[in-house]
């Protein structure tokens, strides 16, 4: 008899899990969990996008160009949308670089700067064209790189211009993901 009552605990603990499992798929399935990249987001009567140079309210030239890019990289890779002029586009991605700043964060023995570090705040909306609501945003999205210092001031500054352009391509990422999952 102990047998078979050891038989019954395996089927009873297999039932429970078996349960269990079943729960969390029903949770899971109501609570609007998705996989990402599979989000609907965007009503079905956005379907051409724009994406026009972000504009730069800081002193640092160019750094618009690096987000606009990045952006624009995002959709290609994507394919989920098509990219068009402004004015064949059903909504518009409007982009603003907020802040830019380089500041010295490690220094060696004499006092000479090691490493910096490169923050910045962008602010990202999809409008929508024919009303001018904004479909997602505005979001202030921030984030931080660091890079070494060379004695040769060139050497710095592509190092700062790498930088830049990883703050880019991660935050352009973020929009992305953000814009077609809701986030």
């Amino acid at each position: 008899m102990a047998k078979s009552h050891c038989f019954l605990r395996t089927d009873r603990n297999r039932l429970f899990i078996a349960l269990v499992c079943v729960v969390h798929l029903l949770i899971l399935s109501r609570c609007g969990y998705h996989f990402p990249g599979r989000g609907e987001f965007l009503t079905p009567e956005i379907q051409r996008i724009a994406i026009p140079i972000f504009t730069n309210q800081t002193t640092e030239v160019g750094i618009e160009n690096y987000f606009t890019a990045a952006l624009v990289e995002e959709f290609n890779r994507s394919k989920r949308i098509r990219l068009v002029r402004e004015d064949r586009a059903d909504a518009t991605i409007k982009g603003t670089i907020k802040s830019y700043s380089s500041v010295p964060i490690t220094f060696d023995a004499a006092g000479r700067v090691r490493e910096y570090r490169c923050s910045m705040t962008v602010g990202v909306s999809l409008v929508e064209k024919e009303s001018g609501e904004v479909l997602w945003g505005p979001s202030d999205l921030n984030d931080s790189e660091e890079y070494s210092a060379d004695p040769n001031i060139l050497v710095t500054e592509s190092r700062e211009g790498e930088a830049v352009k990883r703050i880019a391509e991660d935050l352009m990422e973020e929009v992305h993901e953000g814009i077609f999952e809701g986030f």
